[in-house]
């Protein structure tokens, strides 16, 4: 891959792949799993979610999607069909601040929607710094390994998220563009800010042995 100039996290992909944390990662319905949203129904502004789970402090990053024009009873589905299919259940829910605001069409915010359907989130506060939340992003990407069929989307908005050139002035600011990237890597973002909270929550179960990725393995051998 050619890394996009002014990307954020160009390098942090480039050493995933290069330690081979970019590969099968199976799901382990033992673990436990958590959701990260960013909220978005609007053209060019996309609804994710990553799925994730946690060993010790290995970030287990085992799927990933996102859609345009979708509702939150789309996306629960998504989110219940996963688990249905892998046998998981959910510890967490994290959402962004404004998963609070409320819908004027139904008077409701999407979080009593989502409540209503199922699913309890726990709100990620709006960070004061996007910087400081950038940084930390990168300070967990040597912790993390991504399937790479199942994030292989989010992999490459992780990839793209870059900084806003200034043409006129020829350089880049020192914030994000938002564009058809933005909306995964601040899902993802998500992560880092609530990273000490998970890695205490499991802390308290006993985990299985570790995973140690085989890339020779073909799943469809």
């Amino acid at each position: 891959e050619v890394a996009i100039p002014g990307a954020y996290f160009a390098q942090e992909i480039a050493t995933a792949r290069a330690d081979d944390r970019i590969c099968f990662i199976p799901v382990e319905k033992h673990l436990k799993t958590f959701t990260f949203w960013d909220l978005g129904i609007s053209k060019g502004n996309a609804m994710v979610i990553w799925w994730v789970q946690v060993l010790g402090q290995e970030i287990r990053v085992i799927n990933h999607h996102e859609a345009e024009g979708k509702g939150m009873s789309y996306f629960i589905g998504e989110v219940d069909s996963f688990a249905r299919a892998h046998d998981i259940t959910y510890e967490r829910h994290y959402a962004p601040h404004d998963i609070g605001v409320r819908d004027m069409m139904t008077m409701k915010t999407r979080e009593q929607t989502a409540r209503e359907m199922g699913i309890i989130f726990t709100k990620v506060p709006r960070t004061t710094n996007l910087n400081d939340s950038i940084e930390a992003t990168r300070k967990i990407f040597s912790r993390c390994w991504f399937d790479e069929t199942r994030c292989e989307n989010g992999i490459s908005a992780l990839a793209s998220y870059h900084r806003v050139y200034d043409e006129k002035k020829d350089v880049y600011k020192d914030q994000p563009e938002h564009d058809w990237a933005s909306n995964s890597a601040d899902a993802f973002r998500q992560m880092a800010q609530v990273w000490e909270t998970i890695f205490e929550l499991n802390k308290r179960v006993e985990t299985p042995r570790p995973f140690i990725a085989d890339s020779s393995f073909n799943i469809f051998a």
